[in-house]
């Protein structure tokens, strides 16, 4: 069957009436609710032309989704760097290079590319909270720290005071 003899038959098949329909009244309102496909060969063009249209905008915006993707892939990169060197304490440097290993797969593997960024996505907010973590318990630890001098000192100067106490009674009774 040729290419135009098959279109024929197509476009037959959709304008007849469904075989089932035998009243000629229900076939004449059965074929009015069905769209006449125009059988011309300029209506085919136009078919063609639209389909060809349909299909360059949905390449296009295949192409335009990878773009994005791969803006995004570059853009947490960057951003891994700076969480390295947020990381004053190092207490997440194993959980970065964990974040970069992902990110250079979404690079490599663009097809699974938006589920291993949305991964590194979560990661990257992973390792943001655990600096934060990092921050607070060093700040904690040197809060400790200061308030322990400052009890020793306090327990230092109730010692001098004391002493210095007993050194004014024995200065007292050694001048009466």
């Amino acid at each position: 069957m040729s290419g135009r003899a098959h279109v024929d038959a197509q476009l037959q098949l959709l304008t007849s009436p469904p075989p089932l329909q035998r009243d000629r009244s229900q076939r004449a309102q059965a074929s009015a609710t069905i769209p006449e496909v125009p059988a011309t060969v300029a209506g085919m063009r136009r078919f063609l032309l639209f389909s060809m249209v349909a299909l360059v905008s949905m390449a296009s915006a295949a192409n335009a989704d990878s773009n994005d993707l791969q803006r995004e892939i570059k853009a947490q990169q960057s951003a891994a760097n700076d969480l390295l060197a947020l990381d004053t304490h190092k207490a997440v440097a194993d959980e970065v290079a964990l974040l970069k290993t992902w990110l250079d797969e979404a690079w490599n593997k663009q097809a699974r590319a938006r589920e291993v960024l949305d991964r590194c996505l979560a990661q990257a907010d992973l390792i943001r909270l655990k600096i934060a973590v990092s921050k607070l318990t060093a700040k904690a630890a040197a809060h400790e720290r200061a308030a322990r001098e400052a009890r020793d000192k306090v327990i230092s100067t109730q010692k001098a005071l004391e002493d210095a106490i007993v050194k004014k009674k024995a200065m007292e009774m050694n001048a009466k």
